[in-house]
């Protein structure tokens, strides 16, 4: 009796004491956390939908490692992006970066957009939507000059 209410005891000051860290990482990070209890069918219909959707993203590391551990998938850590570079969590805790031999993402108007060298008209100009260089082809007009 008395080594079950010691083992009773314990087991609630390890249940406060990961619930006060969860609680610390939530309010450093800012993010709000998914319930993750779920029954054994539904746990295995998820997570073949998740891994089917590709990597998560996250704003910080600590909260890439975290969401990459409770949805065991690997996590996209945003403030780590580079233009030629990807980081991610991994759900072992581990990170992993991935580098290109040049750049596949450029930074406009504050966020990152893949490359893509698709030509846009816009007005006198034929513009790529997303390159690493200010480039402007002329769209052909010709101009008539008058004496």
């Amino acid at each position: 009796m008395q080594q079950a209410r010691r083992l009773r005891q314990i087991a609630i000051g390890v249940v406060m004491l990961m619930a006060a860290e969860t609680a610390v990482v939530a309010e450093s990070s800012g993010l709000a956390f998914a319930d993750t209890t779920t029954n054994a069918s539904a746990a295995s219909a998820s997570s073949d939908t998740s891994n089917a959707s590709g990597p998560a993203e996250a704003q910080d590391e600590t909260s890439a490692v975290l969401m990459a551990r409770l949805q065991n998938r690997k996590t996209e850590v945003l403030s780590a992006r580079t233009t030629d570079s990807t980081t991610y969590a991994l759900p072992s805790g581990e990170l992993e970066t991935e580098a290109y031999a040049g750049p596949v993402r450029v930074k406009q108007d504050g966020t990152w957009k893949n490359i893509n060298t698709s030509l846009s008209d816009t007005g006198a100009d034929l513009t790529p939507q997303a390159a690493t260089a200010d480039i402007a082809v002329s769209d052909g007009a010709t101009r008539i000059w008058h004496r």
